[in-house]
């Protein structure tokens, strides 16, 4: 189906990136944290999800990708999930923006 797509997308682009000479993923996490929160707009979150989800493929510890993760599943109600990636991406706050922080720190209860 269209997850095992957007995997095989995911993993095909990891290959492709890896050890290439990327100054910044930005531009990457930029359209891919926009993608997703286009999705959540939409009420589309499984397919929010399966974006987050490939682009943390590639980037498993980029805190924005790790963020908009955690606050679409304590949208849908996974507390423990969401949870559990906002605080990572907030140890990781060094790649996280401060509008994306706040949201994190408010979302946690914080």
């Amino acid at each position: 189906g269209r997850t095992g797509r957007a995997v095989g997308c995911a993993r095909e682009a990891a290959g492709a990136l890896y050890a290439a000479p990327i100054t910044s993923f930005e531009p990457l996490t930029s359209a891919i944290g926009f993608a997703a929160f286009e999705l959540m707009g939409k009420n589309k979150n499984t397919e929010a999800r399966i974006v987050l989800r490939a682009g943390l493929m590639i980037l498993p510890e980029d805190p924005t990708l790790l963020a908009a993760l955690g606050e679409l599943a304590m949208r849908e109600g996974d507390t423990t999930l969401g949870r559990d990636v906002l605080t990572r991406a907030l140890a990781r706050d060094a790649g996280l923006d401060e509008r994306m922080k706040a949201r994190a720190l408010e979302l946690l209860g914080s």
